[in-house]
């Protein structure tokens, strides 16, 4: 799994954390360290996928939930290719 993706995974395993033992309570807000960190990985993942645009409309808002924060993630998630699965793609052609 490549650095990034860990990256992804670790906010993602945060993001749960915080949701699951919320309860459906109201759930405390992302704190600044979290949103921080999520930012600059997202602005590295769009950077490595300039013509996404999925992760084109992605935006982490000022005050965003964890909610948001996770559907961001994996979003993020689910666009980083593992390099196992990069060796198989098609060339861009075909």
């Amino acid at each position: 799994m490549s650095a990034t993706r860990r990256q992804v995974a670790g906010i993602i395993s945060t993001c749960k954390t915080v949701i699951a033992a919320g309860k459906g309570n109201d759930l405390p807000p992302v704190d600044a360290a979290v949103s921080t960190i999520a930012a600059v990985i997202l602005e590295q993942v769009k950077s490595e996928y300039p013509d996404n645009k999925v992760l084109e409309s992605v935006k982490l808002e000022k005050n965003i939930s964890w909610t948001a924060l996770l559907a961001a993630m994996e979003t993020l998630y689910g666009t980083l290719v593992p390099p196992w699965a990069r060796a198989n793609e098609p060339p861009a052609s075909a």
